[in-house]
């Protein structure tokens, strides 16, 4: 259960009483966690958590919203495409496809894959800069594990991207700079404004 098993569950309950429509889905528990580290208590973690999940891209993955979770996803294809071409045939070829590992990664708020240290980092971005540096800080992500993704084949390959990354990543503050590095084509730019629109 770990040193917050029973706060953790008091928080996951009390979403769920203040958000039926949405329940438990799996992913939340990561973020959960990660505000009780810093929050250190349930009450405060609670708020933190119900601010975050009534984001547009969380309710549109939790409630499986297909209308507005379906272009949020092609907003990360434009991304990557534009960032990583060389990575992006060869996940393709392997039919690994990054999409999924991307909603994956945003189901848990980078908690699952990344490090405490940097998840706060990115977390630390998407606050300040709003939904867009998700699609970045994914695709930063697998920009700094490409050179070891394009030597794998689809099992090993699917094992990275769907893993915990401890240990496959380098310095916090680098990461973040690739990240930051991560262009947005205009075709991307013009898809998140449609999408920021729609609710």
């Amino acid at each position: 259960a770990g040193p917050y098993g029973q706060e953790l569950r008091e928080v996951l309950e009390a979403y769920c009483f203040f958000r039926p429509d949405v329940g438990y889905v799996q992913g939340m528990s990561f973020q959960a966690a990660v505000m009780l580290i810093h929050c250190k208590d349930a009450g405060s973690a609670f708020m933190c958590l119900a601010n975050v999940l009534s984001r547009p891209l969380f309710l549109s993955m939790y409630r499986s919203e297909e209308a507005l979770l379906g272009p949020r996803l092609d907003l990360f294809d434009l991304v990557f495409a534009a960032n990583c071409p060389s990575l992006g045939r060869h996940l393709e070829a392997l039919e690994a496809v990054p999409r999924n590992c991307a909603l994956t990664w945003f189901t848990s708020f980078f908690a699952k894959p990344l490090p405490l240290p940097l998840t706060a980092l990115v977390w630390d971005h998407v606050f300040v800069e709003g939904e867009m540096y998700m699609y970045r800080a994914a695709v930063g992500i697998l920009k700094v594990l490409s050179a070891r993704l394009l030597e794998m084949d689809q099992e090993a390959a699917l094992g990275l991207m769907l893993g915990r990354l401890d240990g496959h990543l380098p310095d916090p503050a680098i990461v973040i700079e690739v990240m930051n590095q991560v262009k947005v084509p205009d075709k991307a730019q013009a898809l998140f404004d449609r999408i920021s629109k729609l609710r």
